[in-house]
């Protein structure tokens, strides 16, 4: 069965990587919507590339209102919606897909850190599954599989380092934005970089 999918973030580094999966998958996916809060030049060849000239599709651009957001799960047809976006504006949106009893790939921790409980107790009264997408929480999420959840004491997150690895204390007292922005290894934008530094 083809699962319908509707990306929030479409245009950033995890919604690109979504599309790529998606696009290298045939017939197991259909995308029904792609939505980002800027980027439209890119946001139109994501759609004509993933849709079609002829397929219609909502897909929203440049977007600074949660109801926005909720608009769009509602009316994008998905079975599964994929957030990408950073931050927390889609929160609105995500207790909404709860709501219509979507299933959520969740790329964005940030929305975890502020109402995770509220989320996955929403979730699990509506019989909703969230799949962690990203990096560490998809790790977590993977190493938990078939494990008893009383038999686990404790989760250690370790890192693969930033631009900070191995300063020193007295080191760190002088950073510079600049430094921070400097991710070895991930151009993630400048908000995530320095979330992450």
């Amino acid at each position: 069965m083809v699962q319908k999918i509707a990306i929030i973030g479409s245009t950033g580094t995890l919604g690109r990587l979504a599309l790529d999966v998606i696009e290298k998958n045939p017939g197991r996916f259909k995308i029904v919507g792609l939505a980002t809060f800027q980027n439209a030049e890119l946001l139109a060849e994501q759609a004509e590339s993933a849709l079609g000239e002829h397929t219609h599709v909502p897909f929203l651009t440049a977007l600074h209102q949660g109801d926005s957001w909720e608009k769009f799960v509602e009316e994008c047809g998905a079975d599964r919606i994929f957030f990408a976006s950073s931050g927390v504006t889609a929160l609105p949106a995500l207790f909404k897909a709860i709501a219509l009893k979507k299933n959520i790939a969740l790329a964005n921790k940030e929305l975890l850190v502020v109402a995770g409980e509220e989320i996955m107790t929403r979730a699990r009264g509506n019989g909703v599954q969230i799949i962690p997408v990203d990096s560490e929480h998809s790790g977590i999420f993977q190493c938990l599989q078939g494990e008893k959840m009383e038999d686990v004491e404790k989760v250690t997150l370790t890192c693969s380092g930033g631009p900070f690895r191995g300063k020193t204390r007295a080191e760190l007292e002088h950073v510079t934005a600049e430094e921070a922005l400097n991710h070895p290894s991930w151009n993630m934008g400048k908000e995530i970089s320095i979330d992450s530094a």
